[in-house]
């Protein structure tokens, strides 16, 4: 994990994967995207002219690095697609939460010993110690705090809750993919 907030966003099916100019082209469409950012990872862009028509930002005031603070430093407000993960990762909270049931809603507390599980075999389900239903690791409710996929488009130095997607942004994901998309937060 990285000492880094940020919010994201992955394809609801957590096998879809996106070629990041595909990816890169919709969301500059919607200005969106701006420039690249050169000194960040591969495929990462500085955010462009209505990135805050899209990302509604809570709290009394919140302040957001939009620049760079110094050469080196990831520590402010870019994005970063990343896209073509030979297999679904896990991302989000790694202890700080408990994930729930489908069916019943209620917490599975050793959801990281089925994560494991699930990981070292993507076939592996296990039962809901509360209501026995018979589940994978991808069906568990992760509450907008963790997801699994293989395509990512992170949004860095967001902290979470305190900037959320507008519906339309994530209409304009769906119709730039053809596919539904969920967001969640990543804390540092």
């Amino acid at each position: 994990m990285s000492n880094i907030s940020k919010l994201l966003f992955t394809p609801t099916d957590h096998e879809q994967d996106f070629p990041a100019n595909l990816l890169i082209e919709g969301l500059r469409t919607l200005a969106w995207l701006g420039e690249a950012f050169p000194n960040g990872p591969a495929n990462s862009f500085l955010i462009g002219t209505d990135f805050f028509k899209y990302i509604t930002f809570l709290g009394c005031a919140p302040a957001m690095q939009l620049e760079p603070p110094r050469e080196g430093d990831l520590n402010f407000c870019f994005i970063h697609i990343n896209t073509g993960l030979p297999k679904p990762l896990f991302r989000g909270h790694e202890a700080r939460f408990v994930p729930r049931c489908p069916e019943c809603r209620l917490g599975l507390s050793d959801w990281q010993t089925e994560l494991a599980d699930w990981q070292a075999d993507h076939q592996a389900t296990f039962s809901c110690p509360h209501c026995a239903a018979s589940l994978t690791v991808p069906q568990v409710n992760w509450r907008e705090k963790a997801a699994l996929g293989r395509c990512f488009i992170e949004v860095y130095s967001v902290y979470p809750h305190e900037g959320i997607p507008t519906p339309a942004f994530l209409s304009h994901l769906s119709r730039i993919s053809g596919v539904e998309w969920k967001y969640f937060y990543e804390p540092a």
